[in-house]
């Protein structure tokens, strides 16, 4: 009888236990900040760096295992022309076409292998974004809709002619949080990259209305961000 008192009270012991540390990590997730510290290293590398400089800026600092890293990416012009650079596409992060872009885990293995569908969406005049001088846009952002027609009697058997299709950029699979599975502290870094390789096709796979002399106005540049340390844990 006395033991099983004994382990109904541990089992009360626990189940306290466990609702502290996740009443704590609610509290502390609300008022979870980033620390002024990256920030400044951050505003440092915009003032100080030249040419095209790239930031990587994370929203918070703490996550629960196997939820999605809040970060943006900034790409800025510090030239003194204006030039386009294309976004992070399908199949960009594999990498199997150009721009080359990635998030890289420096401390850890990634988990989940990387597939690719041998069907890739076509560049598009619109995936390239044009910069003038001081400009910036984030390579990962998803942000517009495309309207496709077709004839009401095609093979798609639509009974209205007109239907919408999502047209976006392709952020790296290691953003859907799937290697962020154990606990303890992450070391992210941002790469891209639009040098030519032999391994990997800059403009493979264009529309049919994509004006070819674009991509003399798209710098050849392989360039990382600063580094962020991202904190998993179980509760």
């Amino acid at each position: 009888m006395m033991k099983a008192k004994i382990k109904i009270v541990y089992v009360i012991i626990v189940f306290l236990v466990l609702i502290g540390f996740r009443i704590y990590n609610q509290y502390q997730s609300i008022f979870d900040t980033i620390s002024e510290e990256v920030y400044d290293e951050i505003n440092h590398i915009i003032e100080t760096d030249t040419g095209i400089v790239c930031v990587l800026i994370p929203q918070k600092t703490y996550y629960r295992i196997g939820e999605n890293p809040q970060i943006n990416v900034l790409l800025i012009n510090k030239t003194d022309r204006t030039i386009y650079l294309p976004g992070c596409l399908d199949g960009s992060s594999i990498p199997f076409r150009l721009p080359y872009c990635d998030v890289k885990l420096l401390n850890r293995k990634k988990i989940m292998p990387r597939m690719l569908c041998g069907m890739t969406n076509p560049m598009r005049e619109s995936d390239l974004q044009m910069l003038k001088p001081n400009e910036c846009f984030n390579p990962l952002n998803r942000y517009w809709l495309q309207i496709e027609t077709f004839p009401p009697d095609s093979l798609l058997n639509f009974n209205e002619s007109v239907i919408t299709e999502l047209s976006n950029y392709f952020p790296p699979a290691i953003l859907d949080g799937q290697d962020f599975l154990i606990p303890g502290e992450y070391q992210i870094q941002f790469v891209y990259s639009t040098m030519p390789d032999s391994t990997i096709f800059f403009g493979w796979n264009t529309s049919a209305d994509f004006r070819l002399e674009l991509f003399d106005s798209i710098p050849q540049i392989s360039i990382t961000s600063n580094i962020v340390k991202l904190k998993y844990r179980i509760l």
